[in-house]
C-alpha cells in the first residue's frame, strides 16, 4: 500500500492494473483515476462490502479474469511464450466473454485446450516482509503468485518492512530480479501483513465512508498524505508510524 500511495501522490495515469485479489489498493488507484484497465479475478473488501470504484465506465475496462486464467497468463508472460494451454473448464462462463481467448488442438492427444495468452507486466509492486539491500527478499506468510509476477515483471520494487543483512526464510525473491528496495515499515497498512500485523478494520471503514460519497475525489490527496511519514503519523504504529 506504501508504493500505491505513492502512485496515487505522482499523478500518474492510464494504468492496466493486473493483481490476484484486489482491495483498497485497486479501489484507491480508481478514484485517483490513475487505471484505465483492471485484470483481476476478485476486487472488493470481502466482508466490508464491494469496491465502491471498481464498476466498468466510459473511462474503465475490466477484463474478466479467473485464478487460473490469470495464473496461466502471467506464466506464459514469465516463461517468454505467447501463451499457456490448459484443458477448458466447465464451471466457468469466462471464454463466453473473454473474445481474445483461443482454443488449440492437442498435437499429441488432439484434445481441445485453451489457449491463455501471455501477461507482461512493466512494473510489478510487491511488499516484503524483509529484504537485503540488493532485493533477496522474504515475501511473508500471506504468499499468492507474487514470485510469478516477479517473474512476468520488467521491473520489480519492493517495499519491504525492514531491510537488513540477508533475508530471514530462504522463501525470497532474487535480488537479480528487483530493480529497487524501499524501506517501508507497516507499508501494507490499512490491510493486514501475517503474521506481522492485522488489518486496520477502522481504517478501512473509514476509507469506504469517504469512497462513497460522490462524486468529489479532493478527498483522496488527505487519505495519501504527502508523504508515507505524514500518512503515518496518522496512525498508532509502533515507532511512530508507517514508514522507514
Amino acid at each position: 500500500m506504501s508504493l500505491v500511495r505513492e502512485v496515487i501522490r505522482q499523478g500518474r495515469k492510464g494504468l492496466t492494473l493486473v493483481t490476484y485479489t484486489g482491495g483498497i489498493d485497486v479501489d484507491a488507484l480508481l478514484a485517483a483515476g490513475a487505471a484505465s484497465i483492471v485484470r483481476a479475478p476478485y476486487v472488493g473488501f470481502e466482508y466490508l462490502g464491494l469496491a465502491p470504484h471498481y464498476q466498468p465506465t466510459g473511462n474503465l475496462t475490466i477484463v474478466v479474469e479467473t485464478i487460473a486464467s490469470l495464473a496461466s497468463g502471467l506464466r506464459a508472460g514469465a516463461g517468454g511464450l505467447p501463451f499457456l494451454p490448459a484443458r477448458p473448464s466447465t464451471a466457468s462462463d469466462v471464454l463466453e466473454v473473454r473474445t481474445d481467448v483461443r482454443r488449440v488442438t492437442c498435437p499429441y492427444t488432439g484434445a481441445t485446450l485453451v489457449a491463455w495468452p501471455a501477461i507482461t507486466v512493466d512494473v510489478a509492486l510487491l511488499h516484503v516482509a524483509d529484504s537485503d539491500p540488493f532485493g533477496c527478499a522474504t515475501l511473508g506468510d500471506s504468499v499468492s503468485m507474487d514470485e510469478v509476477l516477479a517473474d512476468a515483471a520488467e521491473r520489480v520494487i519492493i517495499s519491504a518492512e525492514s531491510i537488513g543483512s540477508k533475508p530471514s526464510s530462504p522463501r525470497s525473491l532474487e535480488g537479480s530480479s528487483v530493480s529497487h528496495v524501499v524501506h517501508a515499515r507497516h507499508g501494507a497498512h490499512p490491510t493486514a501483513f501475517p503474521p506481522l500485523y492485522d488489518a486496520d478494520v477502522p481504517e478501512l471503514l473509514g476509507y469506504l465512508d469517504l469512497a462513497r460519497k460522490p462524486p468529489s475525489t479532493h478527498w483522496l490527496a488527505d487519505w495519501a498524505g504527502p508523504s508515507e511519514s505524514e500518512y503515518g503519523k496518522r496512525f498508532n504504529t509502533p515507532e511512530g508510524g508507517v514508514g522507514p
